[in-house]
């Protein structure tokens, strides 16, 4: 009796053990780009610049450099994506279309001509809603049009791309305006990536 019972707890014990290195080797992950303080109406993820604007739609693609993802390292796992987005800032009833893509790649800059089509070409389409609605943070805050609902995205240690296609049917209280990062050549929208890595 003794024996098995010495048995069980060991077993027991081993399966904590290696439940808690599995923890442990599958941390969470939580990765910064931008810090900028500046925001504007007509930056990405999602471009809308007023309540009366006639522009309700938008396709937008970010490159994040393997320097930029600083913290992710390959086969870390990232299952949300979220934008620093200014309080205020409602999508009225739930009309719109979003599809969201990451995209592993070695290219560190886009080039000029770059069509949409060719961007989502190999991407994989990790979010997508047919009644999407936007609710900024009371005062501003990260904000995520959901955790991913295509399946988790394997990061393989390169750049990264995030493209976005949006598409509004209805109306919006105001603008949005979402946080920025000047930058030589450019500007990049704050964006945390969340997941496991």
């Amino acid at each position: 009796m003794s024996i098995r019972l010495g048995r069980y707890v060991f077993l027991v014990f081993s399966l904590l053990v290696l439940g808690l290195a599995a923890e442990q080797a599958s941390a969470q992950l939580q990765v910064t780009v931008g810090t900028g303080t500046s925001s504007s109406t007509t930056m990405q993820p999602v471009y809308r610049s007023s309540a009366t604007s006639g522009y309700d739609f938008s396709k937008y693609s970010m490159l994040y450099t393997a320097a930029d993802l600083a913290g992710m390292t390959p086969g870390s796992q990232v299952t949300d994506i979220e934008f620093w987005l200014d309080g205020g800032d409602t999508a009225s009833g739930t009309t719109a279309n979003i599809s969201i893509y990451l995209r592993n790649t070695t290219a560190t800059n886009y080039t000029q001509d770059e069509q949409f089509s060719t961007q989502i070409t190999g991407a994989t389409l990790v979010y997508s809603n047919t009644a999407q609605t936007v609710t900024a943070p009371s005062g501003g805050g990260w904000y995520s049009f959901g955790a991913f609902n295509g399946g988790v995205f394997n990061y393989q240690g390169d750049s990264m791309e995030v493209i976005i296609d949006w598409e509004l049917s209805g109306t919006t209280t105001a603008g949005f305006s979402w946080r920025y990062n000047d930058y030589t050549g450019g500007s990049a929208t704050n964006t945390r990536c969340l997941g496991e890595g």
